[in-house]
């Protein structure tokens, strides 16, 4: 489902700093193309997440937002 993934993706990219869209296209054994949609998709909702190219690139949240903001408790995030 389109909305667990997005969620999921939020919390990987929070927990881990930077990832790349192939490692979220891996897990979520899904195209790079559907990363990149759902990248956007997150970016609409107001979630300022950026990105870096090359070597050690990726995607990740920006230092001003708050991924607490979700309004998830510690369960709900690891159900994720």
């Amino acid at each position: 489902m389109r909305v667990n993934r997005l969620l999921s993706m939020l919390l990987i990219i929070s927990g881990q700093g930077t990832v790349t869209g192939k490692e979220l296209a891996e897990h979520f054994e899904v195209s790079l193309r559907t990363i990149y949609r759902d990248i956007e998709k997150i970016s609409e909702a107001g979630i300022p997440v950026a990105s870096t190219s090359g070597k050690g690139g990726g995607y990740y949240i920006m230092d001003s937002y708050n991924v607490s903001n979700l309004f998830l408790n510690g369960d709900e995030a690891h159900s994720l």
